[in-house]
């Protein structure tokens, strides 16, 4: 897919591009709050993994492990009702894909609350510590009901203070899925008069996920 030219991380139009680099701002004393043992058994991570200062250190922005090339996704879309433009992941990154199981099928493993990316507008990139609880919960609960949405892997919280109604401590989700491409990925290239993006995105969703 094409790829954002600049890599400097300032908020921006992205154009001609499905994606941008990005890289994750550490937060301070990483720490795990939990991890769901499910979700980590489905990805080959052991509890051992799971507790070491290295997976908070990874899965709170701190550190790369080699391979994870970090990017946030383009996409456009409607909020309120209205036609807003380009969106994109305004606080999300995706550190890169994993090949689970014996089939190999790729996952993408995505941080949720890392910092700012070319696509925050005016926001902090951060999540706090209540509301990464929330999505945390409700995406497992959704999981068990039969309803198809992102896993959760593990919550990370800080001792980065993020500034909301009050001051509170930056959180760090990650989050799993097969795919975080949406209707509005294709948005972006549609109302930008760019049939070649279209085409691009639309061969890459039927080679990854409908080669049959």
């Amino acid at each position: 897919l094409p790829g954002d030219p600049d890599t400097q991380n300032h908020r921006r139009q992205v154009f001609g591009a499905a994606y941008s680099r990005v890289m994750p701002t550490p937060v301070a004393n990483p720490q795990l709050v939990a991890y769901a043992r499910e979700v980590a058994d489905v990805l080959g991570m052991s509890h051992a993994d799971c507790t070491s200062d290295t997976f908070a250190q990874v899965f709170g922005g701190n550190a790369l492990i080699d391979g994870m090339e970090p990017f946030s996704a383009c996409y456009a879309g409607h909020q309120f009702g209205n036609w807003a433009g380009q969106l994109g992941d305004g606080r999300a990154m995706t550190l890169g894909e994993l090949a689970v199981g014996e089939s190999g099928e790729l996952w993408d493993i995505q941080l949720k609350g890392a910092g700012t990316t070319p696509y925050s507008r005016f926001a902090d990139g951060r999540a706090v510590l209540r509301s990464s609880i929330r999505e945390y919960l409700c995406s497992e609960a959704m999981h068990g009901l039969g309803i198809a949405t992102t896993r959760a892997l593990c919550l990370i919280d800080s001792k980065t203070p993020v500034y909301r109604e009050q001051v509170e401590s930056a959180a760090i989700l990650c989050r799993v899925a097969r795919s975080h491409i949406r209707f509005g990925s294709f948005e972006h290239f549609h109302y930008r008069n760019n049939p070649d993006g279209v085409k691009a995105l639309a061969n890459y969703v039927i080679e990854r996920h409908f080669p049959e």
